[in-house]
């Protein structure tokens, strides 16, 4: 019964269904029923002219393969950051400042991973000629730009090509004093208050760092301030958190006036 119909055309199976819905729902019109199954008119030429009334025109959209755009705004394209105005189809250009930002962040990730992203988007090589040339797969080269993609993508280096290199620095200067402006005219109580409303993704960490507190179900800075006042031991011991990131950690948590002479004994 259902290969017998495989040499049927497509408009003569839509009008069966349809006659056979109509039989079964006569109070209900052309429109509901075609909403209801969700099927359109495989010849939209030779349906009625009140159904072509009642479906959308689809409009015609321009889109752009990031591969097709220059260096950097293919790159600009692929982490999010592009502008598309729909009058002239143009992306946006990158400022001085951006640039420095982006090299900043590219000069970030492994040498392998700076490699493949020069390769792919400002020489504008294939993923089979850049697995020739690292003597690797075509799909590893996939899996290599895909990792770069996702750290890049990341807040502690999107900010960089965002805002730009000198932009980032001096909102992360502002924030530094602004911070310790309400830190000194707060008490305990209040400071316990504030740290609740920081949360460890907007603390300016490395990748590695903030993953790893995430990881620990630490997600505000009163979280941290806590586990590192009343066992700093577990602190140390947190989930691939090295020496480097501790560091980096204990810092930011003094930035903030917390107490760590507990985890820099250990």
């Amino acid at each position: 019964f259902v290969t017998s119909a495989y040499s049927e055309d497509p408009l003569q199976s839509w009008q069966k269904i349809m006659a056979k819905v109509t039989e079964c729902f006569g109070e209900a019109d052309e429109k509901a029923i075609t909403n209801l199954l969700a099927i359109k008119c495989p010849d939209l030429e030779t349906k009625p002219e009140k159904l072509k009334k009642d479906l959308p025109e689809k409009k015609e959209k321009k889109t752009v393969r990031p591969q097709e755009l220059p260096w950097p705004e293919n790159l600009a394209t692929e982490l999010g950051l592009e502008e598309i105005f729909p009058d002239t189809g143009k992306y946006m250009v990158l400022t001085d400042d951006q640039m420095a930002g982006l090299t900043h962040a590219v000069e970030t990730l492994k040498d392998k991973e700076q490699a493949v992203i020069r390769l792919r988007y400002e020489e504008h090589k294939t993923f089979k000629t850049i697995g020739e040339i690292f003597n690797l797969s075509t799909q590893r080269m996939r899996q290599i730009n895909a990792k770069a993609l996702r750290k890049l993508r990341h807040q502690t280096r999107l900010c960089y090509i965002r805002d730009g290199f000198q932009g980032t620095l001096d909102a992360q200067q502002k924030h530094k004093e602004e911070t310790r402006q309400v830190l000194n005219t707060l008490g305990t109580e209040d400071l316990t208050k504030y740290l609740k409303t920081i949360f460890v993704c907007d603390m300016h960490l490395t990748v590695r760092s903030t993953n790893c507190l995430l990881r620990a179900n630490l997600i505000t800075m009163a979280d941290v301030a806590e586990v590192v006042k009343k066992d700093p031991t577990s602190f140390v011991k947190i989930r691939n958190l090295g020496q480097k990131s501790l560091l980096e950690v204990i810092e930011k948590l003094e930035e903030y006036g917390i107490d760590c002479s507990g985890v820099r004994s250990l």
